[in-house]
């Protein structure tokens, strides 16, 4: 409910108060849904490109990041038996 609500599908974004849309448009589903159709249609103001470029590629190293520990700590906690 909360991806799907800053992202914009439930409620437009374009729609909510200046401090929340300020809030959201540092938010990784924010620019996954509704800043892409934003963009097209024209109503983005300048920079919001670099703006979306800047918190995806964030977010891409923090969830790359984060794989990397989980799976670090998945392999020293595995324990198989041998065949």
């Amino acid at each position: 409910f909360i991806t799907m609500f800053v992202a914009g599908t439930l409620v437009p974004v374009s729609i909510m108060p200046d401090p929340v849309r300020a809030a959201f448009a540092w938010m990784f589903p924010y620019w996954t849904v509704c800043a892409p159709i934003e963009l097209c249609l024209g109503r983005a103001e300048e920079g919001r490109f670099a703006q979306g470029l800047l918190v995806l590629s964030l977010s891409a190293v923090a969830l790359e990041v984060l794989r990397r520990l989980v799976w670090a700590r998945g392999k020293r906690r595995y324990t198989a038996s041998g065949m």
